[in-house]
């Protein structure tokens, strides 16, 4: 699975990015670009947060980790992970 965002002001395009399952540390890894995008095979990131189910409890971790978002280890459910992949892509927005 594969998805590919643009956001646009004023006709202008801001930022690009693109969100992926799988990568190269692990198949069940979500992966994060932000740049220059294009579908298909690439190896770039911004971010990979490795998911791992562990004593039957889903384990969620931001490899990168980000400035302003908590602590890595504040990513704990799917919507922690939702909630930082948004900030990602919106923290250098201009408003």
């Amino acid at each position: 699975m594969e998805i590919i965002g643009k956001v646009y002001k004023e006709g202008k395009e801001k930022k690009a990015f693109r969100i992926w399952i799988g990568g190269m540390f692990s198949s069940n890894s979500i992966c994060y670009q932000e740049g220059s995008i294009s579908f298909g095979k690439n190896n770039s990131f911004n971010e990979v947060i490795s998911v791992e189910v562990k004593h039957n409890e889903l384990q969620l971790n931001a490899t990168m980790g980000m400035m302003g978002f908590g602590k890595m280890s504040d990513i704990k459910t799917k919507e922690d992970a939702a909630a930082y992949l948004w900030e990602r892509i919106i923290n250098t927005l201009e408003y």
